[in-house]
């Protein structure tokens, strides 16, 4: 399957149908809905990491990966999708050599607690090709990509950061 050049209608449906039922989908149809990506009103990009772990995005995370500005503020209750949706956006680069993500929480407990952010992206990509290194906190990707996890309980752990260059 090659990906069109122009978006149509009825590619839109035919894609909105196979995301629906990603689970059934060959590798090979995947990879087709990876490569149309850019048709979709899903955020600003779809990869098979994404797709692998959330293929339904609920209509606010839609929103808030489809924002394009450098910072977005969000709130409400415990489950309401924010980690998810700060994780599917720190995922949407995880196919670019230079990419490096760092998410950040205020202790080293909330990061690491059962059901926290970085517990659930190790759950995400379990089964995955992306490799964890317990030592660092970090994912790296067959692209060569990273995401990382930190905490910030005090100024000192920030001094560990100072020259890091991270893209998100």
């Amino acid at each position: 399957m090659t990906a069109p050049l122009e978006s149509s209608p009825e590619l839109i449906r035919e894609l909105e149908f196979m995301l629906s039922h990603w689970d059934r989908l060959t590798e090979a149809e995947r990879q087709f809905v990876v490569d149309c990506s850019r048709f979709l009103t899903r955020g600003d990009r779809v990869n098979k990491y994404m797709m692998a772990v959330r293929p339904n995005l609920y209509p606010k995370q839609q929103k808030f990966l489809s924002m394009n500005d450098l910072e977005v503020y969000t709130g409400g209750s415990g489950g309401g999708g924010k980690s998810d949706s700060l994780l599917l956006a720190a995922l949407q680069y995880a196919d670019i050599s230079t990419y490096s993500a760092v998410i950040f929480r205020s202790t080293f407990k909330n990061l690491n607690r059962s059901g926290s952010i970085m517990d659930r992206c190790r759950d995400w990509l379990r089964n995955s090709d992306a490799h964890w290194d317990g030592n660092d906190f970090r994912f790296t990707f067959p692209s060569g990509a990273k995401i990382g996890f930190g905490y910030m309980e005090s100024l000192k752990p920030a001094d560990q950061h100072r020259s890091a260059e991270y893209t998100f």
